[in-house]
Protein backbone atom coordinates (compact mmCIF):
# COMPACT_ATOMS: atom_id res chain seq x y z
CA UNK A 1 0.00 0.00 0.00
CA UNK A 2 1.09 3.60 -1.14
CA UNK A 3 1.86 6.07 1.82
CA UNK A 4 -1.14 8.30 0.39
CA UNK A 5 -3.71 5.57 0.34
CA UNK A 6 -2.66 5.09 4.65
CA UNK A 7 -2.98 8.33 4.91
CA UNK A 8 -6.42 8.67 2.96
CA UNK A 9 -7.20 5.68 5.15
CA UNK A 10 -6.34 6.81 8.54
CA UNK A 11 -8.04 10.09 7.59
CA UNK A 12 -11.17 8.14 6.83
CA UNK A 13 -11.27 5.83 9.96
CA UNK A 14 -10.54 9.19 12.04
CA UNK A 15 -13.52 10.45 10.55
CA UNK A 16 -15.64 7.70 11.56
CA UNK A 17 -14.59 7.48 15.08
CA UNK A 18 -15.17 11.12 15.28
CA UNK A 19 -18.96 10.84 13.73
CA UNK A 20 -19.33 7.91 16.29
CA UNK A 21 -18.57 10.00 19.08
CA UNK A 22 -20.72 12.72 17.95
CA UNK A 23 -23.58 9.90 17.90
CA UNK A 24 -22.62 8.81 21.04
CA UNK A 25 -23.02 12.25 23.12
CA UNK A 26 -26.75 11.85 22.46
CA UNK A 27 -27.35 8.51 23.45
CA UNK A 28 -25.71 8.55 27.00
CA UNK A 29 -22.44 9.17 28.88
CA UNK A 30 -21.79 5.42 29.53
CA UNK A 31 -21.38 4.53 26.01
CA UNK A 32 -19.32 7.42 25.39
CA UNK A 33 -16.81 6.78 28.52
CA UNK A 34 -16.11 2.92 27.26
CA UNK A 35 -15.46 5.07 23.42
CA UNK A 36 -13.45 7.39 25.26
CA UNK A 37 -11.40 4.55 27.45
CA UNK A 38 -10.92 2.31 24.12
CA UNK A 39 -9.35 5.95 22.08
CA UNK A 40 -7.26 5.98 25.01
CA UNK A 41 -5.68 2.60 25.80
CA UNK A 42 -5.17 2.39 22.00
CA UNK A 43 -3.05 5.37 22.37
CA UNK A 44 -4.80 7.80 19.85
CA UNK A 45 -7.06 9.82 22.14
CA UNK A 46 -4.77 13.01 20.89
CA UNK A 47 -6.61 12.90 17.32
CA UNK A 48 -10.06 13.55 19.17
CA UNK A 49 -9.04 16.29 22.08
CA UNK A 50 -12.03 18.52 21.34
CA UNK A 51 -15.22 15.36 21.41
CA UNK A 52 -12.73 13.96 24.22
CA UNK A 53 -13.49 17.10 26.19
CA UNK A 54 -16.96 16.33 26.69
CA UNK A 55 -15.99 14.81 29.88
CA UNK A 56 -16.16 18.00 31.92
CA UNK A 57 -19.28 18.34 30.74
CA UNK A 58 -20.25 14.85 32.33
CA UNK A 59 -18.85 15.80 35.54
CA UNK A 60 -20.11 18.96 35.47
CA UNK A 61 -23.96 18.63 33.97
CA UNK A 62 -24.36 15.15 34.54
CA UNK A 63 -23.51 13.33 37.85
CA UNK A 64 -26.97 11.26 38.00
CA UNK A 65 -26.31 8.87 35.95
CA UNK A 66 -22.65 7.65 37.76
CA UNK A 67 -24.92 8.54 41.35
CA UNK A 68 -27.95 6.25 40.02
CA UNK A 69 -26.52 3.38 38.09
CA UNK A 70 -26.11 -0.18 39.73
CA UNK A 71 -23.73 -0.81 37.14
CA UNK A 72 -20.15 -1.34 39.10
CA UNK A 73 -18.54 -1.90 36.09
CA UNK A 74 -19.87 1.56 34.44
CA UNK A 75 -19.53 3.27 37.75
CA UNK A 76 -15.57 2.83 38.56
CA UNK A 77 -15.31 3.37 34.52
CA UNK A 78 -16.54 7.22 35.33
CA UNK A 79 -14.74 7.43 38.56
CA UNK A 80 -11.23 6.60 36.68
CA UNK A 81 -11.71 8.42 33.77
CA UNK A 82 -12.83 11.82 35.27
CA UNK A 83 -10.20 11.67 38.01
CA UNK A 84 -7.30 10.55 35.24
CA UNK A 85 -8.69 14.19 33.82
CA UNK A 86 -7.85 15.52 36.80
CA UNK A 87 -12.02 15.76 37.86
CA UNK A 88 -12.58 15.83 41.29
CA UNK A 89 -15.51 12.41 42.23
CA UNK A 90 -16.29 11.33 45.54
CA UNK A 91 -15.58 7.62 46.80
CA UNK A 92 -19.51 8.06 47.91
CA UNK A 93 -20.33 6.97 44.55
CA UNK A 94 -19.20 3.54 45.29
CA UNK A 95 -21.37 2.93 48.28
CA UNK A 96 -24.08 1.40 46.90
CA UNK A 97 -21.73 -1.61 46.36
CA UNK A 98 -20.88 -1.72 50.09
CA UNK A 99 -22.73 -4.23 53.10
CA UNK A 100 -24.56 -3.02 56.15
CA UNK A 101 -21.26 -3.47 57.79
CA UNK A 102 -19.33 -0.92 55.20
CA UNK A 103 -17.87 -3.96 53.05
CA UNK A 104 -18.18 -4.24 49.46
CA UNK A 105 -21.26 -6.46 48.75
CA UNK A 106 -20.30 -10.37 48.38
CA UNK A 107 -22.78 -10.38 45.37
CA UNK A 108 -19.46 -8.67 43.55
CA UNK A 109 -17.86 -11.85 43.38
CA UNK A 110 -18.89 -12.97 40.26
CA UNK A 111 -18.98 -9.80 38.24
CA UNK A 112 -15.02 -9.86 36.81
CA UNK A 113 -15.35 -7.13 34.19
CA UNK A 114 -16.96 -5.04 37.34
CA UNK A 115 -14.32 -6.01 39.75
CA UNK A 116 -11.33 -5.17 36.92
CA UNK A 117 -13.05 -1.84 36.54
CA UNK A 118 -12.82 -1.29 40.16
CA UNK A 119 -9.73 -2.56 41.01
CA UNK A 120 -8.15 0.22 37.70
CA UNK A 121 -10.43 2.97 39.17
CA UNK A 122 -9.17 2.59 43.12
CA UNK A 123 -5.60 3.16 42.07
CA UNK A 124 -6.54 6.46 41.18
CA UNK A 125 -6.83 7.43 44.95
CA UNK A 126 -5.38 10.11 46.78
CA UNK A 127 -3.66 10.01 50.41
CA UNK A 128 -5.97 8.09 53.24
CA UNK A 129 -8.82 7.26 51.17
CA UNK A 130 -9.62 4.19 52.97
CA UNK A 131 -12.42 3.30 51.14
CA UNK A 132 -10.15 2.61 48.01
CA UNK A 133 -7.63 0.85 49.80
CA UNK A 134 -10.18 -1.69 50.82
CA UNK A 135 -11.05 -1.95 46.97
CA UNK A 136 -7.91 -2.66 45.91
CA UNK A 137 -7.87 -5.68 48.23
CA UNK A 138 -11.44 -6.94 47.80
CA UNK A 139 -11.14 -6.90 44.00
CA UNK A 140 -7.15 -7.90 43.71
CA UNK A 141 -8.34 -10.72 46.12
CA UNK A 142 -11.23 -12.22 43.17
CA UNK A 143 -9.79 -11.18 40.29
CA UNK A 144 -6.28 -13.60 41.22
CA UNK A 145 -9.14 -16.13 42.55
CA UNK A 146 -10.77 -16.09 38.80
CA UNK A 147 -8.12 -15.40 36.26
CA UNK A 148 -7.20 -19.04 35.81
CA UNK A 149 -10.72 -19.65 34.83
CA UNK A 150 -11.14 -16.75 32.18
CA UNK A 151 -11.27 -16.82 28.90
CA UNK A 152 -9.25 -13.81 26.37
CA UNK A 153 -9.07 -11.51 26.18
CA UNK A 154 -10.50 -10.70 29.76
CA UNK A 155 -8.09 -13.49 31.40
CA UNK A 156 -5.40 -11.23 29.77
CA UNK A 157 -6.82 -7.74 31.19
CA UNK A 158 -6.67 -9.05 34.56
CA UNK A 159 -3.41 -10.59 34.46
CA UNK A 160 -2.18 -7.73 32.66
CA UNK A 161 -3.91 -5.15 35.31
CA UNK A 162 -2.70 -7.36 38.20
CA UNK A 163 0.66 -6.75 37.61
CA UNK A 164 0.31 -2.89 36.36
CA UNK A 165 -3.20 -1.38 37.08
CA UNK A 166 -4.38 0.65 33.89
CA UNK A 167 -4.09 3.80 34.97
CA UNK A 168 -0.06 3.48 35.11
CA UNK A 169 -0.07 1.30 32.41
CA UNK A 170 1.61 2.67 28.83
CA UNK A 171 0.91 2.95 25.52
CA UNK A 172 2.19 0.95 22.81
CA UNK A 173 5.81 1.10 21.69
CA UNK A 174 7.22 2.55 18.37
CA UNK A 175 10.62 1.50 16.49
CA UNK A 176 13.81 3.19 17.41
CA UNK A 177 15.95 2.94 14.06
CA UNK A 178 16.92 6.44 14.02
CA UNK A 179 17.71 7.20 17.13
CA UNK A 180 19.63 3.84 18.04
CA UNK A 181 22.10 5.54 14.82
CA UNK A 182 22.78 8.85 17.36
CA UNK A 183 23.73 6.55 20.14
CA UNK A 184 26.31 4.45 17.90
CA UNK A 185 28.00 7.57 16.97
CA UNK A 186 27.27 9.42 20.39
CA UNK A 187 28.36 6.37 22.51
CA UNK A 188 31.55 5.98 20.16
CA UNK A 189 32.48 9.86 20.19
CA UNK A 190 32.85 9.86 24.32
CA UNK A 191 34.61 6.28 23.77
CA UNK A 192 33.59 5.89 27.86
CA UNK A 193 33.33 2.04 28.12
CA UNK A 194 32.01 1.50 32.02
CA UNK A 195 29.10 3.82 30.77
CA UNK A 196 25.73 1.45 30.37
CA UNK A 197 25.02 0.76 26.63
CA UNK A 198 20.99 1.48 27.01
CA UNK A 199 19.74 3.15 23.83
CA UNK A 200 16.67 0.98 23.45
CA UNK A 201 15.78 1.52 27.16
CA UNK A 202 16.67 5.40 27.54
CA UNK A 203 14.15 5.56 24.31
CA UNK A 204 11.62 3.88 26.14
CA UNK A 205 11.68 6.27 29.06
CA UNK A 206 10.95 9.14 26.39
CA UNK A 207 8.13 6.99 24.70
CA UNK A 208 6.21 5.82 28.19
CA UNK A 209 6.11 10.34 28.02
CA UNK A 210 4.97 10.73 25.11
CA UNK A 211 3.89 8.88 22.28
CA UNK A 212 1.59 11.01 20.48
CA UNK A 213 2.89 10.96 16.78
CA UNK A 214 2.50 14.70 17.48
CA UNK A 215 5.30 14.37 19.76
CA UNK A 216 7.96 12.41 17.90
CA UNK A 217 10.18 15.22 18.14
CA UNK A 218 9.97 15.90 21.77
CA UNK A 219 10.95 11.85 21.83
CA UNK A 220 13.77 12.55 20.14
CA UNK A 221 15.22 15.36 22.18
CA UNK A 222 14.02 13.53 25.50
CA UNK A 223 15.46 10.43 24.60
CA UNK A 224 19.12 12.12 24.13
CA UNK A 225 18.46 13.72 27.17
CA UNK A 226 18.22 10.88 28.92
CA UNK A 227 21.14 9.06 27.05
CA UNK A 228 23.46 12.01 28.02
CA UNK A 229 22.53 12.35 31.67
CA UNK A 230 22.68 8.34 31.94
CA UNK A 231 26.53 8.97 30.79
CA UNK A 232 26.86 11.66 33.71
CA UNK A 233 25.28 9.75 36.05
CA UNK A 234 27.41 6.32 35.32
CA UNK A 235 30.48 9.15 35.38
CA UNK A 236 29.74 9.81 38.56
CA UNK A 237 28.77 6.72 40.23
CA UNK A 238 31.04 4.12 38.98
CA UNK A 239 34.41 6.28 37.42
CA UNK A 240 35.32 9.65 38.70
CA UNK A 241 37.27 10.13 41.78
CA UNK A 242 35.98 12.58 44.18
CA UNK A 243 38.42 15.08 42.66
CA UNK A 244 36.76 14.33 39.33
CA UNK A 245 33.17 14.53 40.44
CA UNK A 246 33.80 17.96 41.93
CA UNK A 247 35.18 19.05 38.51
CA UNK A 248 32.82 18.10 36.78
CA UNK A 249 29.89 19.45 38.98
CA UNK A 250 32.06 22.86 38.43
CA UNK A 251 32.02 22.74 35.04
CA UNK A 252 28.60 21.56 34.23
CA UNK A 253 27.52 24.88 36.83
CA UNK A 254 29.70 26.67 34.12
CA UNK A 255 28.10 25.47 31.30
CA UNK A 256 30.61 26.83 28.55
CA UNK A 257 33.02 25.45 26.63
CA UNK A 258 36.06 27.06 28.11
CA UNK A 259 35.22 24.84 31.41
CA UNK A 260 36.32 21.94 29.36
CA UNK A 261 39.69 22.65 30.90
CA UNK A 262 38.66 21.82 34.68
CA UNK A 263 38.01 17.63 33.45
CA UNK A 264 40.54 15.03 33.37
CA UNK A 265 41.32 14.74 29.24
CA UNK A 266 38.83 11.27 29.09
CA UNK A 267 35.67 13.49 29.87
CA UNK A 268 36.72 16.41 27.31
CA UNK A 269 34.32 14.70 24.30
CA UNK A 270 31.54 14.05 26.54
CA UNK A 271 31.36 17.68 27.87
CA UNK A 272 31.55 19.34 24.48
CA UNK A 273 29.27 16.81 23.40
CA UNK A 274 26.51 17.95 25.87
CA UNK A 275 26.69 21.53 25.35
CA UNK A 276 26.66 21.27 21.26
CA UNK A 277 23.91 19.17 21.54
CA UNK A 278 21.71 21.47 23.41
CA UNK A 279 23.08 23.87 21.10
CA UNK A 280 21.34 21.91 18.73
CA UNK A 281 18.31 21.61 20.72
CA UNK A 282 17.58 25.09 20.39
CA UNK A 283 18.17 25.50 17.08
CA UNK A 284 15.53 22.87 16.07
CA UNK A 285 13.20 24.75 17.89
CA UNK A 286 10.87 27.67 17.09
CA UNK A 287 11.54 31.17 18.60
CA UNK A 288 8.14 30.73 20.70
CA UNK A 289 9.49 27.20 22.21
CA UNK A 290 13.33 28.01 22.91
CA UNK A 291 12.77 28.70 26.37
CA UNK A 292 12.45 25.33 27.20
CA UNK A 293 15.85 25.13 26.52
CA UNK A 294 17.13 27.33 29.01
CA UNK A 295 14.74 25.67 31.84
CA UNK A 296 16.18 22.05 30.53
CA UNK A 297 19.86 23.05 31.46
CA UNK A 298 19.13 24.34 34.65
CA UNK A 299 17.58 21.34 35.83
CA UNK A 300 20.50 19.86 34.13
CA UNK A 301 22.81 21.36 36.59
CA UNK A 302 20.31 21.09 39.71
CA UNK A 303 20.88 17.12 38.81
CA UNK A 304 24.35 17.27 38.45
CA UNK A 305 25.05 18.64 42.31
CA UNK A 306 22.20 15.57 43.55
CA UNK A 307 24.98 13.32 41.99
CA UNK A 308 27.93 15.12 43.36
CA UNK A 309 26.17 14.86 47.14
CA UNK A 310 25.70 11.47 46.61
CA UNK A 311 29.55 11.04 45.95
CA UNK A 312 30.20 13.12 48.76
CA UNK A 313 28.35 10.69 50.71
CA UNK A 314 29.95 7.83 49.04
CA UNK A 315 33.22 9.02 49.56
CA UNK A 316 32.69 10.16 52.82
CA UNK A 317 31.51 6.51 53.97
CA UNK A 318 28.37 8.47 55.44
CA UNK A 319 25.29 6.52 56.09
CA UNK A 320 22.21 9.04 55.69
CA UNK A 321 19.12 8.50 58.01
CA UNK A 322 16.38 7.25 55.65
CA UNK A 323 14.27 10.02 55.19
CA UNK A 324 17.83 12.05 53.81
CA UNK A 325 18.55 9.26 51.45
CA UNK A 326 14.81 9.30 50.07
CA UNK A 327 14.97 13.12 49.64
CA UNK A 328 18.38 12.93 47.80
CA UNK A 329 17.89 9.54 46.03
CA UNK A 330 14.47 10.78 44.80
CA UNK A 331 15.81 13.95 43.25
CA UNK A 332 19.13 12.03 41.46
CA UNK A 333 16.81 9.50 40.17
CA UNK A 334 16.43 11.64 37.18
CA UNK A 335 12.79 11.83 36.84
CA UNK A 336 11.94 15.46 37.87
CA UNK A 337 14.53 16.41 35.57
CA UNK A 338 12.96 14.19 32.67
CA UNK A 339 9.87 15.65 33.37
CA UNK A 340 10.90 18.98 32.40
CA UNK A 341 13.28 17.70 29.75
CA UNK A 342 10.06 16.17 28.74
CA UNK A 343 7.98 19.13 27.35
CA UNK A 344 10.93 20.47 25.14
CA UNK A 345 9.42 20.01 22.26
CA UNK A 346 5.80 18.87 22.99
CA UNK A 347 3.94 22.30 21.63
CA UNK A 348 1.12 24.07 23.71
CA UNK A 349 2.21 21.61 26.75
CA UNK A 350 5.66 23.38 26.83
CA UNK A 351 4.60 26.56 28.46
CA UNK A 352 6.94 28.82 30.41
CA UNK A 353 4.46 28.68 33.37
CA UNK A 354 4.85 24.65 33.13
CA UNK A 355 8.92 25.27 32.79
CA UNK A 356 8.76 27.36 35.29
CA UNK A 357 6.23 25.16 37.41
CA UNK A 358 8.69 22.32 37.07
CA UNK A 359 11.77 23.59 37.66
CA UNK A 360 10.44 24.59 41.14
CA UNK A 361 10.20 20.91 42.18
CA UNK A 362 6.51 20.76 43.20
CA UNK A 363 5.75 17.62 45.32
CA UNK A 364 4.11 16.13 42.21
CA UNK A 365 7.43 16.00 40.52
CA UNK A 366 8.96 14.58 44.06
CA UNK A 367 6.67 12.09 44.18
CA UNK A 368 7.51 11.01 40.56
CA UNK A 369 10.93 10.50 41.59
CA UNK A 370 10.00 8.82 45.02
CA UNK A 371 8.14 6.14 42.71
CA UNK A 372 11.02 5.68 40.43
CA UNK A 373 13.83 5.23 43.35
CA UNK A 374 11.74 3.07 45.46
CA UNK A 375 10.75 0.70 42.78
CA UNK A 376 14.64 0.39 41.52
CA UNK A 377 15.94 0.09 44.91
CA UNK A 378 13.65 -2.90 46.00
CA UNK A 379 14.52 -4.53 42.33
CA UNK A 380 18.39 -4.05 43.36
CA UNK A 381 18.02 -4.80 46.70
CA UNK A 382 18.74 -8.40 46.33
CA UNK A 383 21.22 -8.30 43.28
CA UNK A 384 23.73 -6.46 45.81
CA UNK A 385 25.04 -3.22 45.16
CA UNK A 386 28.07 -1.79 43.31
CA UNK A 387 31.00 -0.91 45.62
CA UNK A 388 30.49 2.45 45.39
CA UNK A 389 26.73 3.00 45.78
CA UNK A 390 25.53 4.86 48.43
CA UNK A 391 23.16 2.85 50.49
CA UNK A 392 19.84 2.11 49.36
CA UNK A 393 16.59 3.06 50.35
CA UNK A 394 15.83 -0.29 51.45
CA UNK A 395 19.46 -0.86 53.08
CA UNK A 396 18.72 2.64 55.09
CA UNK A 397 15.29 1.75 56.15
CA UNK A 398 16.34 -1.46 57.14
CA UNK A 399 19.60 -0.42 59.42
CA UNK A 400 17.53 2.66 60.91
CA UNK A 401 14.51 0.16 61.98
CA UNK A 402 16.09 -2.47 62.79
CA UNK A 403 13.98 -4.75 60.35
CA UNK A 404 14.36 -7.65 57.93
CA UNK A 405 15.06 -6.99 54.30
CA UNK A 406 11.59 -8.07 53.19
CA UNK A 407 10.26 -5.60 56.51
CA UNK A 408 12.27 -2.52 54.55
CA UNK A 409 10.88 -3.76 51.06
CA UNK A 410 7.06 -4.42 51.95
CA UNK A 411 7.61 -0.89 53.96
CA UNK A 412 9.37 1.11 50.51
CA UNK A 413 6.55 -0.33 48.40
CA UNK A 414 4.06 1.44 50.53
CA UNK A 415 5.80 4.23 50.28
CA UNK A 416 5.69 4.17 46.90
CA UNK A 417 2.11 3.78 46.43
CA UNK A 418 1.69 6.38 48.88
CA UNK A 419 3.57 8.61 46.48
CA UNK A 420 1.17 7.74 43.38
CA UNK A 421 -1.67 8.66 46.06
CA UNK A 422 0.10 12.21 45.66
CA UNK A 423 0.59 12.35 41.95
CA UNK A 424 -3.44 11.44 41.71
CA UNK A 425 -4.10 14.02 44.42
CA UNK A 426 -1.89 16.95 42.32
CA UNK A 427 -3.32 16.05 39.35
CA UNK A 428 -7.13 17.10 40.90
CA UNK A 429 -5.55 20.17 42.84
CA UNK A 430 -3.28 21.44 40.04
CA UNK A 431 -4.03 24.32 38.00
CA UNK A 432 -5.77 22.91 34.81
CA UNK A 433 -3.53 24.98 32.28
CA UNK A 434 -0.83 22.75 33.88
CA UNK A 435 -2.64 19.45 34.18
CA UNK A 436 -0.99 18.07 30.53
CA UNK A 437 2.36 19.10 31.50
CA UNK A 438 1.59 16.85 34.75
CA UNK A 439 0.22 13.75 32.83
CA UNK A 440 3.13 14.50 30.61
CA UNK A 441 5.70 14.28 33.19
CA UNK A 442 4.92 13.15 36.71
CA UNK A 443 1.94 10.39 35.63
CA UNK A 444 3.69 8.93 32.46
CA UNK A 445 7.07 8.77 34.29
CA UNK A 446 6.00 7.21 37.10
CA UNK A 447 3.90 4.33 34.58
CA UNK A 448 7.37 4.10 32.86
CA UNK A 449 9.01 3.26 36.38
CA UNK A 450 6.59 0.29 37.01
CA UNK A 451 7.35 -0.96 34.04
CA UNK A 452 10.31 -1.31 34.20
CA UNK A 453 10.63 -2.50 37.40
CA UNK A 454 7.90 -4.91 36.98
CA UNK A 455 7.79 -8.07 38.80
CA UNK A 456 10.72 -6.28 41.12
CA UNK A 457 13.24 -7.03 37.83
CA UNK A 458 14.97 -3.89 37.50
CA UNK A 459 15.03 -3.68 33.66
CA UNK A 460 17.00 -0.93 32.88
CA UNK A 461 19.80 -1.93 34.34
CA UNK A 462 19.74 -5.54 33.58
CA UNK A 463 18.14 -4.71 29.59
CA UNK A 464 17.91 -8.80 28.92
CA UNK A 465 14.80 -8.32 31.26
CA UNK A 466 13.05 -5.59 28.47
CA UNK A 467 12.63 -7.78 25.77
CA UNK A 468 9.93 -10.38 27.49
CA UNK A 469 8.26 -6.90 28.66
CA UNK A 470 8.32 -5.26 25.20
CA UNK A 471 7.38 -8.13 23.26
CA UNK A 472 4.15 -8.96 25.68
CA UNK A 473 3.12 -5.77 26.27
CA UNK A 474 3.20 -3.51 23.68
CA UNK A 475 3.92 -5.81 20.50
CA UNK A 476 0.84 -8.14 21.10
CA UNK A 477 -0.69 -5.05 22.58
CA UNK A 478 -3.32 -4.38 24.82
CA UNK A 479 -6.41 -6.97 24.80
Amino acid sequence: RSEEWMRERADHLKGQVALKLEAIKKVGTGDMMMLVDTLERLGIDHHFRKDIGIISHVHKEEPAEIVSSHDLHIVALHFRLLRQHGLWVSTDVFDKFRDGAGKFSQSLNNDVRGLLSLYNAAHMATPFEEILDQAIVFTRQHLEAAKGKLRPPMSEQVTRALDIPLPRFMPRLEAVYYISEWWRDLYKEVNLPYTRDRIVEMYFWAFGVSHAEEHSRARMIHTKIVALTSLMDDTYDVHASFEECKKVNEAMQRWDASAVSLLPEYLHALYIRTLSQFKEFEDSLEPHEKHGVHYTIKAYKLLSTFYLKEATWCHGNHVPSFREQLHLSGMSAGLPMFSVAAWMGSGRVATKEAFEWGVGIPDMLRACGEVGRLLNDIASYKKGKNKKDVASTVECYKKEHGCTGEEAMAECAAMSEHAWRKINRGCMEIKPILLPAAHLAAVNLSRTSEVFYIGGVDAYTFGANLKDIVTSIFLRGPA
